[in-house]
């Protein structure tokens, strides 16, 4: 009987020994699994840390480069005039001519029928003129004055060449004086040297109506 009980004590040793190396390797396994998951668990951290910053990073270019672009679409602006209000005709360069005489005595610009935007029915479209220099820009706007002396040409008006940020600056400044500083007796704001000169008559109706498409 002390032999039986001796080799049934020593197997069920045995088993248990084998059952707590299992379970010790099991948590063995455990624990690396778990040192695994904190690892990934950092590195999704420090992931989306970059992504973010990554994200930050690609607004402040995006934004940089559309400053960029904005400075040089004004610069090549600059020199330029927009024409409204010229009949799409034979008589336009004619008519054009006439307007820039006035507006820019002895000038010696080669005019042409450039015309802003896509061709619609009923809707006359500007006309784009260039300036040999932005000093040209300045006195013909200081001149437009002289239009209202001009039957055939007070239905025209003209404009700086802007582009839709500025005529979108222009058009908000335009409102906030309306309701800061009311000039009596007009609901229009005296004129200044950020504002388009246009014959008292008539105005566009909107600042983004010449806009090419």
């Amino acid at each position: 009987m002390q032999l039986l009980y001796r080799l049934i004590k020593g197997d069920i040793t045995e088993q248990v020994g084998k059952v707590q190396e299992t379970q010790n390797q099991m948590n063995n396994r455990l624990s690396d699994i778990e040192n695994e998951l904190k690892n990934v668990s950092a590195t999704t951290s420090q992931n989306q840390t970059d992504i973010k910053t990554l994200q930050q990073n690609f607004k402040e270019i995006k934004t940089a480069h559309e400053s960029l672009q904005e400075k040089a679409d004004r610069l090549t602006r600059m020199n330029n005039l927009v024409i409204m209000n010229i009949p799409e005709d034979d008589n336009a360069l004619n008519l054009l001519a006439e307007l820039m005489q006035i507006i820019l005595p002895g000038n010696d610009l080669r005019l042409r029928n450039h015309r802003i935007g896509k061709q619609e029915p009923g809707k006359t479209r500007p006309i784009k003129v260039h300036l040999n220099s932005h000093n040209d820009v300045l006195k013909a706007m200081g001149n437009c004055k002289h239009l209202k002396n001009q039957p055939n040409l007070t239905k025209l008006s003209v404009l700086k060449d802007e582009t839709r940020n500025q005529q979108q600056q222009r058009k908000e400044r335009y409102i906030k004086s309306l309701t800061t500083n009311p000039q009596p007796g007009d609901k229009r704001p005296a004129a200044t040297e950020e504002r388009d000169s246009h014959p008292p008559n008539k105005r566009p109706t909107t600042t983004d109506n010449w806009m090419e498409a």
